[in-house]
């Protein structure tokens, strides 16, 4: 098994890492527990994240960003 990167608290368009799930996708894809800017959290493997495939929880696509205070 691979080491697996640490990218906590790092972020990707509007999702910022929290914590790795030690989860792997069906490809052996490390997956992230991440949270979106407009407060909704989601698991992404990181691999989506690296190639910027996955900016948010979808919310871009609904028009759901609400403005952090």
């Amino acid at each position: 098994m691979s080491r697996r990167r640490d990218i906590k608290g790092q972020s990707f368009g509007k999702l910022t890492a929290i914590y790795d799930t030690e989860k792997s996708d069906k490809f052996g894809n490390a997956i992230w527990h991440m949270r979106c800017a407009c407060g909704r959290e989601v698991d992404v493997p990181l691999i989506y994240l690296s190639c910027g495939r996955k900016r948010s929880c979808g919310c871009l696509k609904r028009g759901r960003i609400k403005r952090a205070l």
